[in-house]
């Protein structure tokens, strides 16, 4: 994050740092992802008595960000760490491993009375905030 500690995600960012994650980009992308789904959840919370739409939003947005975080720390493995020759599979496989659990989550939330159409907003809403979020953060990075 370029303000330093001002701002109200700077412990997460530095956290993030801790961790491993440099592009700066990629620390604003997985801030300002985890910042929209804890505002989304905490929206379908309060709001949940009222519908259960918002609830399920917000864990549209989670699973998003549950992605996001995972692809980061694949493939941000430290400085100088080379990928073995069978780093593009062993991708795949986790990829095709966390749709295999998003499913049978989907299907699980589903059973419960989940909305479709709430899942689907949140996951393309995450989607939206981590894309332009990346793009705004590598643009500010140029200049």
């Amino acid at each position: 994050m370029t303000r330093g500690f001002s701002s109200p995600l700077a412990p997460l960012d530095a956290w993030l740092w801790r961790r491993g994650v440099r592009p700066p980009a990629i620390r604003a992308l997985l801030c300002h992802e985890a910042a929209a789904a804890v505002l989304a959840l905490l929206a379908g919370g309060a709001l949940v008595a009222v519908t259960p739409w918002f609830l399920w939003f917000g864990a549209g947005v989670a699973c998003m960000a549950w992605i996001f975080w995972s692809w980061a720390r694949f493939f941000l493995r430290g400085p100088g760490a080379a990928f073995p020759p069978g780093a593009l599979a062993g991708a795949l496989l986790r990829w095709a491993l966390r749709m295999l659990v998003f499913a049978l989550a989907l299907y699980g939330s589903m059973r419960v009375g989940a909305s479709a159409t709430a899942l689907a907003a949140g996951l393309a809403a995450g989607l939206v905030v981590g894309l332009v979020s990346y793009a705004a953060s590598s643009r500010a990075a140029e200049r």
